[in-house]
């Protein structure tokens, strides 16, 4: 009895030890990559849906990640019911933008191509390479608010219109940030042009997780410094000071410097006169 006991405890020490290798943590990713990108695609296929979607599946991956979340199925629909109402405003003003810049790109198209049937085009092809340019510039800048929102969503709470602005900034501070995000997404797209399937095995996963990587440190860093931020400014209303919340600096302070300055400059006045006042005399 105590050599089958002894023999069945060696032998749980070994699957443990195959449960913690590192070969089994790399097959439990790509089984995760591919549950969350499956996910991913199906709660995305209501259109309006798509930001929330790709918003939880960034979400779970930061848990599975930071948190090692084994019950990732579960996670991803609750993140999913919670992000809901915060971002699919941004779904729907992005389908809005989206359509109004295809429609404008096709009416131009439209129209050059009737003036150049005409023969009068040389000066319209110049304005309609500036709209081009134009529609370029929209639709970056809406795929660098577009790429900030799941991290800006994920690390802070903010109303619906402060993330799409904090996404903006996010993107403009961090503008190496938002090119590797690009170049992710580039070659996210390129491969799956060039391998259909690849948007069932892990399109939208991958590209999270990458994007998770690459802003892992920018974001974490941001979000500590406004936490401290905050943290002092609430330690300043526990003391009955008044605080400017704009710059978190004791409004008491600047006012008596202000006093001390206007002092200053009073009593320099007065030796001032005071001096001209004895030359006149004499």
């Amino acid at each position: 009895m105590a050599f089958n006991k002894k023999r069945k405890e060696d032998k749980y020490e070994e699957n443990k030890g195959f449960g913690n290798s590192k070969i089994l943590a790399v097959f439990e990713w790509i089984w995760r990559i591919f549950v969350l990108n499956t996910l991913t695609l199906v709660c995305a296929l209501g259109v309006i849906t798509i930001v929330p979607s790709l918003v939880a599946c960034f979400r779970t991956i930061k848990a599975c990640y930071e948190e090692d979340e084994t019950h990732y199925v579960k996670a991803y629909f609750k993140n999913f019911v919670y992000c809901f109402k915060d971002t699919v405003g941004l779904s729907v003003f992005m389908i809005i933008i989206i359509g109004m810049l295809g429609y404008a790109y096709y009416f131009y198209s439209v129209v050059i191509d009737a003036l150049v049937e005409d023969g009068n085009f040389k000066g319209w092809l110049n304005i309609y390479s500036v709209l081009l340019g134009l529609d370029a510039v929209f639709f970056i800048v809406l795929f660098f608010i577009a790429a900030h929102f799941p991290m800006v969503c994920t690390y802070f709470h903010f109303r619906f219109f402060d993330k799409i602005k904090f996404s903006f900034y996010m993107a403009t501070r961090h503008a190496v940030l938002s090119l590797f995000l690009l170049l992710v997404f580039i070659a996210s797209t390129a491969l799956f042009l060039f391998l259909p399937y690849y948007i069932f095995v892990g399109y939208f996963s991958i590209q999270s997780l990458l994007w998770f990587l690459l802003s892992r440190r920018a974001y974490y860093m941001t979000s500590q410094r406004m936490q401290f931020v905050d943290d002092q400014a609430d330690e300043y209303d526990r003391q009955g000071k008044q605080v400017n919340r704009e710059t978190y600096e004791d409004e008491e302070e600047d006012k008596i410097k202000a006093e001390g300055i206007e002092n200053l400059k009073k009593i320099n006045r007065e030796i001032e006169s005071g001096e001209t006042n004895g030359k006149t005399r004499n």
